[in-house]
């Protein structure tokens, strides 16, 4: 055998080692990308189904809560939002994620325009202790002791003119937001433009979230550690209705 046939025959077994290393990888990529589309397919289905089961119950709760809050404030909601709000998050164990799941939930901000004498009367009245010097506070509203659904409601107070950063009225934005831990995303349903809310005069907002769907999304590949299987929600259909 000469020095140059053997160099050859070893060229190429070492051509054919790359090719299957390649191919492994490749099927590796190919597999991984069909598990990702199963799984975000399976996942907004599933969501879908429970978004139109839950839709009318969801938004019964939603006027129910309204009525409460116009008689705990003795005034009318000016206007609503409503929108749909999807996240992905880990169930750790210890220091560590076990598994992942995605969540999904109705949101509604309800907007009760108040004159500044009044809502000062109702800030006195309502404020929580630990909020009361603050510029926008968080208010208890009897309807948490009225009813359990609408325990823990975050309620805040807006004085006229107020937009600092810790005190801008909650608005209800879509597409996609959190961060790379807890990435989300929301679908707007009923929007509420920045101009219906006047800030020459003074609010109470009401923000209310209802969940309708769970689903666990086990773990992506990973050779230790439980990895996330997606990078943002599979999010419902929302459809019309």
């Amino acid at each position: 055998m000469s020095a140059r046939g053997g160099a050859g025959r070893v060229g190429t077994w070492v051509r054919r080692i790359l090719v299957g290393a390649l191919a492994v990888v490749a099927l590796l990529v190919a597999g991984k990308a069909l598990r990702l589309a199963t799984l975000e397919w399976r996942t907004a289905g599933a969501a879908t189904e429970a978004l139109e089961e839950s839709r009318i119950p969801a938004r019964q709760n939603a006027a129910e809560l309204r009525g409460l809050v116009e008689r705990g404030l003795g005034a009318p909601v000016a206007h609503s939002a409503e929108g749909v709000r999807c996240l992905v998050r880990s169930a750790d164990q210890g220091w560590f994620a076990a598994y992942y799941y995605q969540e999904c939930a109705w949101v509604t901000i309800d907007y009760v325009p108040v004159e500044p004498d009044e809502l000062s009367a109702i800030v006195t009245e309502h404020v929580g202790a630990g909020s009361a010097d603050q510029a926008c506070p968080r208010l208890y509203l009897p309807v948490e002791e009225e009813d359990e659904r609408f325990g823990h409601l975050p309620v805040h107070a807006f004085p006229p003119g107020e937009a600092g950063r810790d005190c801008a009225l909650p608005q209800l934005g879509a597409g996609r937001g959190g961060d790379v831990v807890q990435p989300t995303e929301t679908i707007v349903v009923e929007p509420v433009a920045a101009g219906d809310l006047d800030r020459s005069t003074g609010w109470v907002a009401v923000e209310h979230q209802e969940r309708f769907f769970r689903q666990d999304l086990g773990c992506g590949f990973g050779v230790i550690f439980c990895n996330r299987p997606m990078g943002e929600p599979a999010m419902p259909r929302v459809g019309e209705g």
